[in-house]
């Protein structure tokens, strides 16, 4: 090699590499390298917060129910949080496509998660009444009344169970 890239590979020797990489003149073949960036952590990932809420939630699912959308209702249902009013609205929906058993078990489940809710007595009491299970349907129609004493419907039922015994 000729003398003045000799002399100037020896000073390289001498040097830390990243300076000896600045150091080398443009007539050399070495490529100047880009600084490494220090790995950092990802960064979190965060979801948009959800528009709708629960109030809204459940207008639309009772909308989807009077617009014969069960399947809308069913579906807005299962992603709420669960308490007495989703489990209650769930069992009727489950009722609409004809799972009774877990319609049953949703009235159920709100009944456990609010023993003071009148609609789930009643909405239970009219699924046994439906399954021919009268004498659990008038304890539950009674509990519904207790409750809540001016309920037209929890009347209108323990009437018809009257009629059909």
């Amino acid at each position: 090699p000729e003398p003045e890239v000799l002399a100037e590979v020896q000073a390289i020797v001498e040097i830390k590499p990243a300076e000896a990489i600045e150091a080398v003149s443009p007539a050399t073949i070495i490529p100047k390298e880009e600084p490494v960036k220090p790995i950092s952590a990802p960064t979190p990932i965060v979801l948009a917060p959800v528009v709708a809420t629960r109030a809204e939630r459940m207008k639309a699912a009772r909308n989807c129910l009077r617009a014969q959308n069960v399947s809308g209702a069913i579906e807005l249902l299962l992603q709420m949080d669960e308490d007495a009013e989703v489990c209650d609205l769930l069992g009727i929906s489950l009722e609409m496509v004809g799972n009774r058993q877990a319609a049953i078990e949703s009235m159920l489940r709100a009944i456990q998660l609010d023993p003071n809710r009148a609609s789930a007595h009643l909405n239970y009491a009219q699924l046994l009444a439906r399954e021919e299970r009268f004498q659990e349907a008038i304890e539950q129609a009674k509990i519904a009344l207790r409750i809540k004493p001016e309920y037209p419907a929890a009347r209108e039922l323990l009437a018809s169970i009257s009629q059909v015994r």
